[in-house]
């Protein structure tokens, strides 16, 4: 689920992840973002991706990192707040923040909704 929202600082997408993720998802996810023009150019992204579980491989995050970096090149930035409970759901978002390609897109991996909010509103 994707949903536009407003806050004091603007619109940002929020997105709510609650089955098995594949490389398909993430990558229509990006897809999203790259085909939706009413976007603000500041993107902000907050993903509570706590009951969601990630079915893909660590070599698959290259061909993430790929769409990642397409996608960036239309924003002058992207900040994607994602939220996991789950030990290998944070590694492997950690290992998409590793390898990621773009100066502009900036993942962060938090264990809080508090957290995440929090790195948006003040970085």
């Amino acid at each position: 689920m994707i949903e536009k929202r407003k806050d004091e600082f603007g619109e940002y997408l929020f997105v709510k992840s609650n089955s098995m993720v594949n490389i398909e998802d993430m990558i229509a996810g990006i897809q999203y973002l790259e085909n939706d023009n009413s976007l603000p150019r500041k993107l902000r992204i907050i993903e509570d991706a706590r009951s969601a579980e990630v079915n893909f491989s660590p070599i698959d995050t290259s061909e993430l990192s790929e769409h990642m970096h397409k996608v960036a090149l239309k924003y002058d930035y992207i900040k994607h707040a994602v939220i996991h409970s789950n030990p290998r759901n944070t590694a492997m978002a950690m290992l998409v923040q590793k390898n990621k390609k773009d100066q502009n897109y900036f993942l962060e991996v938090f264990s809080t909704f508090e957290g995440a909010i929090h790195w948006l509103k003040n970085s």
